[in-house]
């Protein structure tokens, strides 16, 4: 008889630890795709039930339009423009970019109330310093910043020299 490998049973314990450690590999490997397609699934259940804000800026808008047919309505807006447009939003919707361009238009439409968002009210503060006392919050629309980054809250002001009913 030939003599026992004395390496052969250490052998054979390493293939067995190796073959252990790529199956706790995939296991955990499995366990954190279970986990991301868990949160992924909730979150994407949370985007589809949540209208984003300019969505909800849209309908504020439209219920606005449909309260007070007779008055002309302008909103001053940035980035929401795109948005309002695609949806066709009742309210003419100016994207507006200075503060001397703004209060030459507003004075061009002496009739229209003006609404701006905030975008353009902290565009517009940077310019021309404070302007609290010009404008009055109206309504404030929010949306989760997850899916909706940059616009996750957008707040809507009316111009004060702007007709109120």
């Amino acid at each position: 008889p030939e003599p026992a490998d004395p390496g052969a049973g250490a052998h054979a314990r390493g293939e067995r630890m190796r073959c252990a450690l790529r199956f706790a590999g995939a296991l955990a490997a499995a366990g954190v795709i279970a986990l991301q397609a868990a949160q992924g699934g909730g979150l994407v259940a949370k985007q589809a039930d949540e209208l984003p804000a300019v969505y909800q800026l849209d309908q504020g808008l439209r219920q606005m339009a449909a309260e007070k047919p007779d008055r002309r309505m302008v909103v001053y807006d940035w980035e929401e423009t795109r948005v309002l447009q695609y949806l066709h939003t009742p309210v003419t919707n100016r994207r507006i970019e200075t503060y001397a361009y703004f209060l030459a238009d507003v004075q061009a439409d002496p009739g229209a109330t003006i609404l701006l968002t905030d975008h353009v009210l902290r565009g517009f503060e940077e310019q021309a310093g404070p302007l609290a006392d010009h404008v009055e919050p109206i309504a404030v629309y929010r949306s989760n910043s997850l899916f909706e980054p940059v616009y996750d809250r957008i707040t809507l002001y009316r111009w004060r020299n702007s007709p109120s009913d």
